[in-house]
């Protein structure tokens, strides 16, 4: 497809009946349906103000978008006969520039990495939306996450621009932590 040919691809995510969506960086999305082929959805609507550096799904069917301007939600179902993204407003009117999204482990919610002020959580429509940072450091502040996964301990690896990879162990709190720089 001419979207993905021509964009540069910043995610990949599966939807729940093993459909494939694309993201890329100024271009727009595509969904490749394993029924019906490749549908392109462009930025059109947005008319240039819209980066898009990440994409996930959470159940049933949210697919979200960490962009260079915070967090897009959009029900997959929405985008049925359309050619471009509805025009949505940033959850929360949060604008914070998103580098990653990474499912939890149980599936609840999204840690949302950021390119300046570390790491964040969002929990999902369905679960109340409402986005939290979390207090991972003395301060978030100037904190350009790269990537980040959560291993089956529920341990959190974070790779932090400049600073390199940490291993935040569960049962963390704001006071006492326990980092181990690598």
């Amino acid at each position: 497809d001419s979207i993905v040919a021509e964009g540069s691809i910043t995610g990949i995510a599966q939807d729940r009946y093993r459909n494939t969506w694309i993201s890329t960086i100024n271009q727009g999305l595509v969904k490749i349906d394993v029924k019906l082929g490749v549908t392109a959805f462009d930025l059109q609507e947005y008319e240039g103000e819209l980066q898009i550096n990440s994409i996930n799904m959470l159940p049933p069917d949210e697919l979200v978008l960490g962009t260079g301007s915070g967090i897009l939600s959009i029900e997959a179902s929405e985008l049925r006969g359309r050619r471009s993204l509805p025009k949505k407003k940033i959850i929360e009117n949060w604008e914070e520039p998103i580098n990653v999204l990474v499912r939890a482990q149980d599936s609840v919610g999204l840690y949302i990495g950021t390119r300046e002020n570390g790491v964040w959580f969002y929990p999902g429509k369905k679960k109340g939306g409402n986005i939290k940072q979390m207090k991972l450091w003395e301060t978030n502040e100037r904190k350009n996450i790269k990537a980040l996964i959560e291993a089956k301990d529920k341990s959190l690896w974070i790779s932090v621009e400049g600073e390199g990879l940490y291993k935040i162990s569960p049962g963390f709190d704001s006071v006492k932590l326990q980092h181990t720089l690598y």
